[in-house]
């Protein structure tokens, strides 16, 4: 069963008093300015690998795997040639960046983008299977929520929202083999909740491996979100 279906499948988990849990932890933005702490779903980068995760090349995969999400969410196909993925961004100022880099690869080093981008995407429509028409998608949705810790907030990313009418699904979709710990789940759905929501399921996926790690919206999910988060905060 395509992932979408699987998020989107009928549950029994009542959410309405998850969410008045969680709402006491939200607190009003006062400030304009930075806060003290920064908690976000995923694991800081270890020292010495900031490097290698910001390579340009890592950068450039990343940037045109979210540009096949965009047309994946219109049902527009992709083939190998990738042609479809540059005439989209073509057609937007704001992937000129992109643009830019790709064109000045080599023939040799452009080849091998390619092919690990197609790699990806292709990972991600098996796991994903054609969009379903009456599924509503919202991709790249940012939540920046001030939380009830002193000079904490939490910000997160969901690269794929799939609603249907009284069902919700969120997707964190990543080129990196996924980290056994469903800490980062856990954060996803809280942050959901606490803007209101009322996700049924949140999963990870990594292009890079096929992996698919899914999760039901549920008390045990919120509570693990909550530690994760004092943990989080005293660590900072």
């Amino acid at each position: 069963m395509p992932l979408v279906d699987e998020l989107l499948r009928p549950s029994d988990v009542t959410l309405d008093s998850l969410v008045d849990h969680v709402r006491q932890y939200l607190v009003p933005v006062t400030s304009a300015s930075d806060p003290a702490r920064v908690i976000t779903a995923r694991p800081r980068i270890p020292e010495g690998v900031s490097e290698l995760a910001q390579a340009r090349r890592a950068r450039l995969r990343g940037r045109l795997t979210d540009l096949w999400l965009v047309l994946w969410a219109v049902r527009r196909p992709v083939d190998d040639s990738l042609g479809e993925l540059l005439d989209a961004a073509s057609s937007s100022r704001a992937y000129q960046d992109l643009l830019d880099d790709v064109a000045q690869y080599d023939a040799d080093s452009r080849a091998r983008l390619f092919a690990d981008v197609r790699a990806h995407i292709q990972t991600l429509s098996e796991v994903l299977g054609t969009r379903p028409a009456r599924v509503e998608v919202q991709l790249g949705v940012r939540r920046r929520l001030a939380l009830g810790i002193s000079g904490t907030e939490l910000r997160v990313r969901f690269d794929l929202v799939v609603t249907l009418p009284e069902r919700r699904g969120l997707v964190d979709v990543t080129t990196s083999p996924l980290d056994p710990d469903d800490a980062p789940l856990a954060l996803l759905a809280l942050a959901d909740l606490l803007a209101g929501y009322h996700p049924r399921r949140v999963a990870q996926i990594s292009s890079a491996t096929g992996e698919v790690r899914m999760r039901e919206v549920d008390g045990a999910l919120v509570d693990l979100a909550l530690s994760t988060l004092h943990e989080r905060t005293r660590a900072a």
